[in-house]
Parts: C-alpha cells; structure tokens; sequence
C-alpha cells in the first residue's frame, strides 16, 4: 500500500534554518542533538520531508525557547513571549495605559477638560466611557481626580487648586506602553532564564 502524501510546508525548512543559525550549528550538530540523522535535517530543509511532530518535539527539548507552534509553521512567533507580546500590544491602547497608571495611584485624562468653556458631554474619562484619543493628556493625583470628575459631572467649573501634575502627549502615552511592553518582556525573559 502507498504511503499517504504530505503536503510540505515551506515554513518547516525557513524555522529549521533559522533554528540553526540562531544556535550556530550545522545540519549534524542538530541532528546529533536531536537524535535524527543529518539527512532528515537535510530533506526536511530541502522541501522533501515533512517536519513532523516528534522532531518538533526534540527540537523543543533541545532548544526551549522555540515554540512547537512556530516550529510546525502554525504561526510567526517564534518565542513564548512573542506571542504574548503580540498578543499584549494587540489589546495596548490608551485606555490600558490609562488604567496602568491608575494602579500606581494616578488618573490619565485628555487636557481639553482643563479648557474655559470645555463641554463635559465632550469630555471622557477613565471612570466612564474611556479615555478618548487626543493630543495631549494631564496626569493628577487620585484625590485630585475624584474631585475633577466630581466638578464635571456636576457642571462647577474647576477651582485653581486642581492641577495636573504633568501634561504628556499622546506620543508619549504610547511611548510608556511601548516601555511597560519591553519591561514586560524583560521579566519574562528572567523567568525563562532567558536573560543574560
């Protein structure tokens, strides 16, 4: 009886290349590591061999920091953290970084609620509908954002004494999403003992 055909994944070959020259081996090196022989790697590498489970498995074994995934060509991320990463900047916007800065104890708003004549039905917040894009943010105590929101919602304009303490653009917002993302990545790579 013939053996079924498997249709080859191009991807297989690109992942065992870069497998390879990430760890500076050559095609007998990882197959002495992984226990295969040298011609698998080679076909495998060559489009005429499938990269099948168990030698994704023993790549892993090998080699943990490459996901099975990403061996197999299922998706492009490489790395357990990349995927989370990808995942994570997916899902970062201002309203994520908003509530970021809420846990340390501050409120991020859009500074047009600082404006004369500011229209509160125009004005978001974190604790209702969101944060809403715009240029320039103000970052305020927690008391001083309570009170904010308690003079907007009651229509009393705001007393002098309410004050951001630092006015930052929506470029930096982004900036400090992009700094808690490395930071993220930073402590998951300590945990993996990925980092040197």
């Amino acid at each position: 009886m013939p053996r079924k055909k498997v249709d080859i994944n191009p991807k297989w070959a690109e992942n065992l290349k870069r497998v390879l020259k990430d760890q500076g081996l050559t095609q007998k090196e990882l197959a002495s590591k992984i226990y295969i022989s040298q011609q698998q790697i080679s076909k495998i590498m060559n489009g005429k061999a499938p990269l099948t489970e168990g030698t994704a498995d023993a790549i892993r074994k090998a080699f943990p920091r490459y996901r099975k995934a990403w061996l197999l060509g299922f998706d492009d991320h490489e790395q357990f953290e990349d995927l989370y990463l990808d995942r994570m900047s997916q899902r970062i916007t201002v309203d994520h970084i908003a509530s970021l800065i809420e846990e340390v104890g501050y409120h991020l708003f859009a500074t047009d609620v600082f404006t004369e004549g500011t229209d509160k039905e125009e004005t978001s917040t974190t604790e209702d509908a969101g944060v809403p894009l715009a240029s320039w943010y103000s970052i305020l105590t927690s008391d001083d954002a309570y009170m904010l929101i308690r003079y907007l919602e009651n229509d009393i304009p705001l007393p002098r004494s309410i004050k951001p303490l630092a006015t930052i653009s929506i470029a930096d917002v982004f900036a400090l999403g992009k700094r808690i993302e490395n930071y993220t990545r930073w402590e998951i790579q300590k945990l993996t003992g990925e980092w040197e």
